[in-house]
């Protein structure tokens, strides 16, 4: 069984209930829905239409975040190397209009302008009242919303923007189990959108993909739930060589402090038009793999590719080879006893007479806990709670479950956990067990018992068939 999880972008190509199934049955593990695209109606569509084929397949909604975009191009337009191009941010004949109205406060003259995604640079000759001038460095054909990045740009942009805080609250309606938050540039930045959400549930995600974030990855990771590293914006902020080391610095991080982390953008981008990846591509996917990421995801390719399951396909066999290589690296276990008890649990399962690990978990922290040390033998995680247990579909090699019923006896908890994977013949009467819980706790995450068990010898005591 796949380990490795896999987040899959639904837009136009995907939205349609044959081949989200066909996705599902592939490997897709989690959905995304980018909020730059689409209105609210749209989205919540795409919620419902995933929602009555799978409900626990938990959906991330991706913000659009303090970005700038190309508008109002009727149609593609090519643009020369040498070519005199003019922005303004308001509309002006003969400009290129963008949505940043003092966009020429932001730069001067030698500034760097970048648009979709780097792929065309522009280099600024001179700023001429609201008029930025520039020249184009390479030949490329620009559309309508594309990207633009202007790489040191004095931007002031109010963050979360309306249209975030909207989309913020839209997500938190529909009860969807994350929300990425983008261009996160410290901290603070995630304590703003938490404040917006209030009580909900939802966990948020941080997308590195700026400067000041690699400078505040530590502190980043500590606020957030989870960690997005969105390679092409960051590809774009930064020289491309430095993505690869930045890379597996973050997940490093996030392994090593519990949080879940995607590996996102350009995996399999040949395959938006071809039924196979390149050979690069498939080694960046098999080195997300080894470096420790707990997902990896599709954008385009799925979004709007023409392969989308075939794209999935490709990332679970990748997945399914390179996992067997996978080995943790986490020495610093923690002082808290539910990290003691979740590395204890991981050397239990190092004996080969022990087959499935079995840890009870009210918010999904304990789970995490133990998935961080990347045991070989599989992990359940079961809660009370679905929203947790869809969450948890983002950890590395977490099989997630709901209980019957709440209960806080020892003897209650144990029982129902083997009850619940016995009814979903996620074990049987061979197997021999680690289980985890949290027994007469004030708090969840805290995990305080570990037990080892046969689950013939307790189907026998219990008098169950």
């Amino acid at each position: 069984m796949k380990k490795t999880k896999i987040v899959c972008t639904l837009g136009p190509c995907s939205r349609k209930p044959a081949v989200i199934k066909d996705m599902i049955k592939a490997g897709m593990d989690v959905a995304r829905i980018n909020m730059s695209h689409g209105s609210h109606e749209y989205h919540k569509e795409t919620i419902n239409l995933l929602r009555g084929i799978n409900d626990s397949i938990p959906i991330i909604a991706d913000l659009k975040g303090p970005e700038i975009r190309i508008k109002e191009i009727e149609r593609p337009v090519f643009l020369s190397a040498g070519d005199r191009v003019k922005l303004c941010g308001k509309e002006k004949v003969g400009c290129l209009l963008i949505d940043y109205r003092n966009v020429h406060e932001a730069v001067s003259s030698g500034s760097r302008i970048l648009l979709d995604d780097g792929l065309i640079e522009l280099g600024v000759d001179a700023v001429e009242n609201d008029v930025v001038i520039c020249t184009t460095k390479n030949s490329g054909t620009l559309n309508n919303n594309k990207k633009v990045t202007i790489p040191g740009g004095n931007l002031v942009i109010p963050f979360p923007s309306k249209h975030d805080k909207e989309d913020i609250l839209f997500a938190c309606e529909h009860k969807l189990e994350f929300i990425a938050v983008s261009f996160v540039k410290q901290k603070e930045d995630i304590t703003a959108v938490r404040k917006i959400i209030g009580d909900s549930q939802c966990l948020v995600i941080a997308k590195i993909e700026t400067r000041e974030s690699v400078e505040n990855i530590m502190d980043i990771i500590q606020e957030s739930d989870g960690i997005m590293i969105a390679r092409g914006d960051l590809g774009v902020e930064l020289a491309p060589e430095e993505v690869p080391f930045i890379q597996k610095y973050i997940i490093r991080l996030c392994n090593k402090m519990g949080k879940p982390v995607i590996t996102a953008t350009q995996m399999l981008e040949s395959m938006i038009k071809n039924p196979r990846p390149t050979r690069a591509e498939t080694s960046d996917v098999a080195n997300a793999i080894l470096d420790g990421t707990d997902a990896i995801m599709l954008s385009g390719e799925s979004a709007i590719g023409e392969y989308p399951s075939q794209a999935v396909q490709v990332m679970t066999k990748i997945a399914l080879r390179m996992e067997k290589l996978v080995r943790h690296s986490i020495s610093d276990v923690g002082a808290s006893i539910s990290q003691s008890i979740s590395h204890a649990a991981y050397q239990l399962s190092l004996n080969e007479f022990v087959t499935k690990i079995i840890t009870t978990t009210t918010s999904g922290f304990s789970a995490r806990m133990l998935v961080r040390f990347r045991p070989r033998k599989q992990v359940i995680a079961v809660t009370h709670d679905p929203l947790v247990r869809n969450q948890l579909m983002l950890d590395w090699g977490v099989i997630p479950l709901c209980f019957s019923h709440k209960v806080r006896h020892t003897h209650q908890i144990i029982d129902n956990a083997l009850e619940s994977c016995l009814s979903k013949g996620l074990i049987n009467q061979e197997d021999v067990v680690v289980l985890t819980a949290g027994i007469e706790t004030l708090d969840a995450g805290h995990t305080n018992l570990i037990e080892i068990h046969r689950v013939g010898e307790v189907m026998k005591l219990r008098g169950w068939k």
